[in-house]
């Protein structure tokens, strides 16, 4: 099942990659495929195992790789779009450093570049990353760090565990700051978070989204921080299944329900932790295990 949901994803990709120079039906310009990879950084600590500066559709999947002093990927711009970072195993970075996650990017530049209509654009095509399984441990604060203004991310069946060193539960799930923001954050397990998302405000037509989700919580209380309770920029919020001690959920300052009883976040619902089994049958089922 594994190898068909690749082979799917992989057509898709391929069918329906971003904007290039040359045509939106183009392969990936570079891929990073099934390797295994360890013990990075051993002389420059500020590197990673897959690193991209001005280049997109690119394809990272089907890749091991573990134990590293900063992040494992990193986007270093937002120029194009239309990367897919899929079916991947990434653990134990961050381990001379904090700040950060196992996946990193950042989009501190604006970049004008030929659309897929070959007319110039500011606006990249959303990178996507889905089906793998991070675990953020060390000093990691995040799984996916997408951080300075990072816009346009789909993030999506994704199994994330917070493990930070010294700490019980990590910090946020979904992340967006400094400007950033249309990150879309569905269907993924998160475990062992403070907070579900922690974003920054954003415009109208442009709010990030959290949806679809299961996600473990540490503490009963809010299960997002930064989230535009009225307009504009309203934060995308539904369906998530969300456990916490109790399952006492609160949202926007409110009771869960309350606020839903005035039209927000609809099918969300709170309840206190599962069974293990429960956990596990959901990661075997997001993976296609």
């Amino acid at each position: 099942p594994v190898r068909e949901l690749q082979q799917r994803h992989r057509r898709q990709h391929r069918l329906e990659s971003g904007p290039s120079r040359t045509a939106s039906t183009s392969s990936p310009r570079a891929s990073t495929t099934s390797s295994k990879a360890t013990s990075l950084g051993i002389w420059t600590k500020q590197n990673s195992f897959y690193f991209q500066s001005e280049s997109f559709n690119n394809l990272i999947e089907g890749n091991i790789v573990y134990n590293g002093p900063r992040a494992g990927v990193n986007f270093d711009d937002g120029l194009g779009g239309g990367s897919s970072l899929s079916y991947n195993v990434l653990f134990n970075f961050c381990r001379e450093s904090s700040d950060h996650g196992p996946f990193n990017s950042w989009d501190r530049q604006v970049y004008l570049y030929d659309g897929e209509d070959g007319k110039p654009t500011v606006f990249k095509k959303n990178d996507t990353i889905s089906y793998n399984w991070i675990l953020a441990n060390y000093h990691s604060s995040m799984a996916i760090d997408n951080d300075d203004g990072s816009a346009f991310y789909d993030t999506h069946h994704n199994v994330l565990i917070s493990a930070a060193s010294g700490s019980a539960y990590g910090g946020n799930s979904l992340k967006s700051d400094f400007g950033g923001h249309s990150n879309f954050h569905h269907a993924n397990l998160d475990l062992f978070w403070s907070v579900g998302f922690g974003i920054c405000s954003q415009l109208e037509g442009f709010a990030d989204g959290y949806y679809n989700n299961y996600l473990w919580l540490g503490a009963d209380g809010n299960y997002g921080s930064g989230q535009a309770c009225s307009p504009p920029g309203l934060t995308i919020v539904a369906n998530n299944t969300i456990w916490s001690p109790t399952g006492t959920v609160t949202e926007c300052g409110m009771a869960l329900k309350y606020w839903q009883s005035k039209g927000n976040d609809p099918g969300t619902t709170a309840s206190a932790y599962p069974a293990d089994s429960v956990v596990l049958g959901i990661a075997r089922g997001i993976l296609g295990l």
